[in-house]
């Protein structure tokens, strides 16, 4: 094999490689930014739903008073539902910004369109219609799951080799920096008790779905 050979085949490598980095560098990069004023609004409007839904509610511990509706489980999920979804969008920008480096954020909004903004709106549901089941083998996987999802999403590095979790990330240019860059003990600070609420409500949820189902059994 000739030098001019030996020479293409390696910018041909370092091109490949160019090109993987920058890839991974813009997959990497987390959105700081919140999503359009319509977006937002409708958002803003799940949180209104829910604080009209739970003055409704809390109005039936006094008889004298009289309410709008009939408060109903299913509607209080519902409400609560979209209402941490409004939470999470509003949130995640803030905590992006607070625990990754900079050269891992990028000014993009975390909802680019009204597409991706179903897609959440269509998982939420998803969601809501699991717990409405109240299958215990359903409940249990869904609580430890809205958890796991959160470890995940703090653990998505840059790719590197084909490992997902390698470890290591790519600054703004292009080289790599160790995941010493990350807030860890910000992370642990967030992680511990989002745990212990999701073992909380997967015990709830489990013992609830279970006493239903026995009661309906026992019938």
């Amino acid at each position: 094999m000739s030098a001019v050979e030996v020479s293409k085949i390696i910018n041909r490598k370092r091109n490949k490689w160019q090109t993987t980095i920058k890839q991974n560098r813009n997959l990497s990069r987390r959105a700081i930014r919140w999503p359009s004023a319509p977006i937002l609004a409708i958002l803003i409007s799940f949180t209104a739903l829910m604080g009209i839904d739970g003055v409704n509610s809390y109005i039936g511990f006094f008889p004298a008073l009289p309410r709008f509706y009939e408060s109903q489980n299913w509607l209080r999920l519902v409400t609560g539902t979209m209402h941490g979804l409004t939470m999470s969008v509003i949130l995640l920008p803030i905590i992006s910004e607070s625990l990754w480096h900079p050269s891992l954020l990028k000014n993009e909004p975390v909802i680019r369109n009204f597409k991706d903004f179903a897609m959440l709106v269509a998982g939420a549901a998803v969601i809501i219609l699991i717990v409405l089941t109240g299958q215990p083998f359903l409940l249990y996987p869904l609580s430890f799951l809205t958890t796991i999802t959160v470890l995940l999403n703090l653990a998505r590095h840059a790719p590197l080799s084909g490992n997902r979790f390698s470890g290591r990330y790519f600054d703004h240019r292009g080289d790599v920096f160790s995941a010493r860059q990350f807030d860890w003990r910000r992370a642990v600070g967030v992680l511990i008790p989002t745990s212990f609420a999701a073992q909380t409500r997967a015990k709830r949820a489990g013992w609830a779905a279970f006493g239903r189902t026995a009661a309906r059994y026992s019938r």
